[in-house]
């Protein structure tokens, strides 16, 4: 603004210069034609002869143009300089933008011309390599007298592509650094490549992480292969002990038959009792061993994830616990279409138990009521098994999935107290959870989860 009112009071004062030499001229022509006609200066100024007029017009005609020429002249240097200083402006405003941008990219960024000539830094890459503004870059990052071999920049003018690399550097204010450069060229308006533009990034707390994850990667799989190896053997271990510990019971269970067909007349009451209660202690570890060796499956045996019908699955568990005990009035309503991706035989087992738990539990309700349910909460399934049982007191849920862990209102139901840890360990491998919410009294809803 202050140019354009700079240019238009030089324009007036152009034009009132101009008028004043018109007025000059007229009196200059009026005074030498006084001298040459012997007239009086006012007679020659205000009456001049009819040739002398036209000559004045003519010639105030060609001053009053090149006056007009000279002011357009002057408007049109105006125009150009107000444009100019625009271009100016706005070139300014564009530099500051992108040292802007470039200040805030936040790595260390330069800009160098064809001849690989540091031409920009932003604070960054001054902190980190100095200032080297002007310097050739093989001189100045690498103490070269000529282009290094394998410059990325170079690359990047030859292909016109994007160039990234890592690699160390010695001579940087903090040491040796590892950096990743990333070389980009810069294209004018025409598609030629003026410049390059070099990103360095300090990656040396990366390469640093990266090496201590490899090292913890390199532990980590030592560590799973001996656990591995261990779990294999105490497997083995254990389905040795277990056989071995079966064939002692199987002795002994053989053996209290034996006693047992003898007459009572000579075992007596007591030795009939002994007899009675070495029999279903057998029975009862052999039970046990047998829930052990499951749960130990379970916990190690390989998943085999394919869709499996849910709905079909705990149909077929109702149908065995009917078959089982045909007398009881049991109401089963199960969803249908519930489709989970898992391991069957190991739903199977889940279900088995959490099913098995409600068929035990309402016992005593005429009719019991189980029912299978299901929603979609985002990437999961929520499934809801809800039973009509003597349901529990919520202090004790801390209990409920430990292995062979015994709630106090649930002594005078059979049972080894390993059905529900088995269940949760299912649920867990298959990546959910598992809870369960009750009241005494009012019945038990058992809630779990699996993966879309």
């Amino acid at each position: 603004m202050h140019t354009l009112e700079k240019g238009r009071a030089r324009i007036r004062n152009v034009v009132f210069f101009g008028l004043a030499l018109v007025g000059l001229s007229v009196f200059l022509d009026a005074l030498i034609e006084a001298r040459f006609d012997q007239k009086h200066v006012l007679s020659a100024l205000f009456s001049p002869s009819f040739d002398e007029l036209l000559i004045r017009l003519l010639l105030l005609v060609c001053e009053l143009a090149f006056l007009f020429y000279i002011v357009y002249l002057l408007r049109t240097q105006n125009r150009l300089q107000n444009s100019l200083a625009r271009a100016l402006e706005d070139k300014n405003q564009a530099v500051a933008r992108s040292d802007a941008v470039l200040e805030a990219f936040g790595d260390p960024v330069s800009i160098q011309d064809r001849e690989l000539r540091v031409i920009y830094q932003n604070q960054g890459h001054r902190a980190l390599m100095g200032d080297r503004v002007g310097e050739y870059c093989f001189q100045a990052y690498h103490k070269l007298d000529a282009v290094c071999p394998d410059c990325h920049l170079q690359a990047a003018f030859n292909d016109g592509q994007v160039h990234r690399r890592e690699t160390s550097t010695q001579h940087s204010r903090r040491g040796e650094v590892q950096v990743e450069i990333v070389a980009t060229p810069l294209f004018d308006g025409a598609g030629n490549i003026i410049a390059g533009i070099e990103a360095v990034r300090d990656i040396s707390e990366r390469k640093r992480n990266e090496a201590m994850i490899r090292m913890t990667r390199s532990t980590l799989e030592q560590r799973t292969a001996e656990l591995s190896a261990a779990n294999l053997e105490l497997e083995a271990f254990g389905s040795s002990l277990a056989h071995d510990l079966r064939g002692h019971l199987t002795r002994i269970a053989t053996a209290a038959e034996v006693l047992g067909a003898v007459d009572g007349m000579i075992l007596g009451e007591d030795g009939s009792y002994c007899v009675q209660t070495i029999a279903t202690a057998t029975e009862e570890m052999d039970a046990l061993i047998q829930s052990i060796m499951v749960l130990s499956r379970v916990s190690h045996r390989e998943l085999e994830q394919k869709p499996v019908d849910l709905s079909a699955l705990a149909h077929e568990v109702a149908e065995s616990l009917r078959a089982a005990d045909s007398q009881r009035p049991v109401e089963f309503a199960i969803a249908s279409g519930m489709v989970a991706v898992g391991d069957r035989p190991l739903l199977k087992v889940a279900l088995q138990n959490l099913i098995g738990n409600a068929w035990k539990y309402t016992r005593d309700r005429q009719p019991a009521q189980i029912s299978l349910d299901c929603t979609d909460e985002d990437s999961r399934v929520v499934y809801r098994l809800r039973d009509n049982g003597i349901g529990f007191d919520m202090n004790e849920a801390g209990k409920l999935f430990l292995p062979f862990g015994r709630l106090s209102n649930g002594q005078n139901f059979p049972g080894l107290g390993i059905g529900l840890s088995t269940a949760q360990r299912v649920i867990l491998r298959h990546g959910g959870e598992i809870m369960a919410e009750s009241t005494p009294g009012a019945g038990t809803v058992f809630s779990f989860t699996l993966p879309k």
